[in-house]
């Protein structure tokens, strides 16, 4: 593929280089040649939304990481780990703040997507400093002799190039919303890529499913089902999983009547077989009824 001039999708090579690494004979150095080739035609282009399913991904990275390991070979597992750094900062940094309950950074971070800003691991480095000095936590000592140039700070890093936000780093946010109670914050995130004029950024079949699973939580279930339907309107695809989270909604409400209308439309309607989940979800709201 690569001769011929096709970049194929970042799940299909990195699958390769994460084969080869942890391969014997020369496995590792072919995965660190693979990865150089595919990343290095994904550098050639100057629009990158032309190239963006081919660009390495956290597990890209990972693979070669590995294969660096497996050799031995120290330099260039520094330099592959550097150039993740500064390639993934945007989108490591967002989902990782967002698990930490840190949304305030996490906003930040997509915003900062949203205004093609390069400078997201100054945000990363602010977002970690009190009154504008640089952080000092109380185990620096151990930290200064484990990592010592990391608290030698310099001036952070700019992304190589600006990256715009997509459905699943709107989706991350609106996960964390979602699990902070905040169900008009997801909503009104919702709203917000909808309006978006690049198609990457509008909602998927995970956003929706956020939404609802939002909705189910907060017991709205009424609203949770009326997003099912947007997702027909917008010729979204519901899946097996979708459905299971409306089930259990309306099963813990004990709506057992409801549920099993949905059962139906999921089986007749969706053409979705319901899967074992499914079926234990309906048999838990028969119990409890």
């Amino acid at each position: 593929m690569l001769n011929s001039g096709y970049l194929p999708n970042v799940k299909a090579w990195s699958a390769v280089t994460s084969r080869l690494a942890a391969s014997g004979d020369d496995g590792p150095l072919e995965a660190i040649k693979l990865f150089e080739s595919v990343t290095r035609r994904v550098r050639m282009f100057v629009d990158v939304d032309m190239v963006k399913d081919s660009m390495p991904d956290t597990g890209a990275y990972n693979a070669v990481l590995n294969a660096c390991a497996n050799l031995g070979d120290v330099r260039k597992f520094c330099q592959l780990f550097d150039e993740m750094s500064d390639f993934l900062c945007g989108r490591i940094g967002r989902k990782a703040y967002v698990g930490f309950g840190d949304l305030e950074t996490a906003e930040k971070l997509v915003q900062a997507l949203r205004e093609g800003r390069r400078d997201l691991c100054r945000i990363l480095r602010a977002s970690n400093c009190k009154n504008g000095e640089k952080f000092r936590n109380a185990d620096s000592s151990v930290f200064q002799k484990l990592l010592p140039s990391s608290t030698d700070l310099g001036e952070p890093p700019g992304l190589p190039q600006a990256f715009s936000p997509d459905s699943r780093m709107y989706t991350t946010l609106m996960k964390g919303y979602m699990n902070a109670g905040r169900v008009s914050d997801t909503v009104r995130m919702l709203e917000a890529m909808r309006c978006e004029d690049d198609s990457a950024s509008h909602p998927d079949h995970v956003t929706y499913t956020t939404v609802i699973s939002a909705f189910v939580k907060a017991g709205s279930m009424d609203n949770a089902r009326q997003v099912l339907t947007e997702m027909a309107m917008n010729s979204v695809p519901a899946n097996v999983i979708t459905y299971n989270i409306l089930l259990k909604g309306y099963c813990q409400q004990l709506q057992i009547d409801q549920a099993e209308d949905l059962l139906r439309e999921m089986i007749g309607k969706a053409g979705i077989e319901p899967d074992v989940v499914s079926y234990n979800t309906l048999i838990d709201g028969y119990i409890f009824q």
